[in-house]
């Protein structure tokens, strides 16, 4: 089980937002942006088109799925994938220094085609600041719960998120997941809407994971 996260480009045109369920004529309004690299969206089928999206942002609570679901978005768009896990946690669970961290992060995100999992929060500007699309996996929390419950369960004592980290149990990555939709989801929304990309799509479940990933290309 992973420690608690680390704590710590304007546009004349509004960010496209969109989240499932919307109706055709909501989603069509939502998406349609800088010549309407985004067209239209139906609630069922999820018809969408990834063009234009060049480098991908994903955020959400520990547990969501971000690093499985950029695995699978980058295996379908071709997007190289960089999972934060990795470059972050270094053998032990031992945390780098902060301004190495913030370093390594301007290198890693400097190319043009990209996705990034994570949230780590005290990179997470440069990360908005360079993406033109952000992905909310904004799952319930109990969803989150029984996912890092689970995943403990299956790997305990393997090192699956970063070399030389063995899943353990941690209280306080469950506290930062319990308390992540009172304290820390409004913080991640208040930063995304500061550092307005160009697309915002919020999956709020299975079906909607499920249905953008089927329709990426």
């Amino acid at each position: 089980m992973q420690h608690t996260p680390d704590q710590s480009r304007g546009s004349e045109q509004p960010p496209a937002r969109w989240s499932p369920g919307e109706s055709t004529a909501d989603a069509s309004t939502v998406l349609t942006t800088e010549g309407g690299v985004l067209t239209t969206m139906r609630a069922e089928g999820l018809q969408l088109t990834c063009r234009g999206m060049h480098r991908i942002a994903v955020v959400g609570s520990g547990g969501a799925g971000k690093t499985t679901f950029a695995r699978e978005l980058g295996r379908r768009t071709g997007l190289p994938v960089i999972s934060l896990d990795t470059y972050y946690w270094h053998p032990g669970w031992r945390r780098p220094d902060r301004q190495r961290w913030r370093q390594q992060q301007e290198r890693v995100l400097a190319g043009d085609r990209w996705i990034a999992d994570g949230n780590y929060w005290s990179t997470l500007d440069i990360r908005l600041s360079r993406a033109d699309t952000v992905i909310f996996l904004d799952r319930p929390r109990w969803v989150c719960l029984l996912r890092v419950l689970g995943r403990h369960w299956r790997h305990h004592g393997h090192a699956v998120q970063a070399a030389g980290c063995p899943e353990r149990f941690s209280w306080s990555f469950l506290r930062y997941l319990w308390s992540f939709p009172r304290e820390h989801r409004p913080r991640l929304l208040a930063e995304i809407e500061r550092h307005s990309p160009t697309r915002v799509v919020r999956l709020r479940s299975d079906r909607h994971v499920a249905g953008f990933l089927a329709a990426a290309t």
